[in-house]
């Protein structure tokens, strides 16, 4: 019974040294475990901001597009906003067009209400209709039913009026359209 009670005690023993192990095992894989869900977690944290701090920056960029956007649509300006190159009234206190950047945005213009829209209008649709009239003068044949121009000499008389009108209303349509570019442009339009 000894050897029984002996066998028993080194089976017990055995036992908690297995136990012991075990035990020792899985407190290491516990602090492993709890190692790696503490890197998940802050590798999730770490994402989450990284992604937080993206999606404000995205937010940030398309505000400022957006706001951008609706500067680029340019706004009217009064007589004393303008730059001092582009006062050339002083009867007229508001709604003149900015100085533009591009000679793109200065044609754009020409479907806005400002200070220049009549003028750009009249001599452009002037300057359109001297063209039609001298087309259909040049290209109206000369015969008994319409003697008028009753010869090439009345055609160049007549010719040469429409293009002195055709020039004149085309430079002053451009003039007025890109006066706003800027100084060195509104220089070189002015003489």
């Amino acid at each position: 019974m000894h050897d029984a009670a002996e066998k028993m005690q080194d089976n017990m023993h055995e036992a908690a040294e297995r136990m012991h192990v075990m035990i020792k095992s899985t407190k290491e894989n516990m602090s492993d475990a709890a190692e790696r869900v503490q890197v998940i977690l802050k590798t999730a944290k770490d994402n989450v901001q990284e992604s937080m701090h993206d999606a404000a920056d995205k937010a940030e960029r398309i505000s400022k597009r957006a706001i951008e956007l609706a500067r680029s649509g340019w706004y009217l300006l009064s007589h004393f906003e303008l730059p001092e190159w582009l006062r050339d009234n002083d009867f007229l206190s508001h709604h003149h067009r900015p100085p533009m950047p591009s000679f793109r945005s200065c044609f754009k213009s020409i479907f806005k209400i400002h200070t220049e829209t009549g003028n750009i209008w009249t001599h452009l649709i002037g300057f359109l209709a001297f063209i039609c009239v001298t087309i259909y003068m040049f290209l109206r044949p000369i015969t008994t039913a319409n003697p008028f121009p009753k010869d090439w000499q009345e055609k160049l008389v007549f010719g040469a009026f429409f293009a002195g009108a055709i020039l004149c209303l085309g430079f002053s349509w451009i003039f007025h359209t890109v006066y706003c570019h800027s100084v060195t442009v509104s220089k070189v339009f002015s003489r």
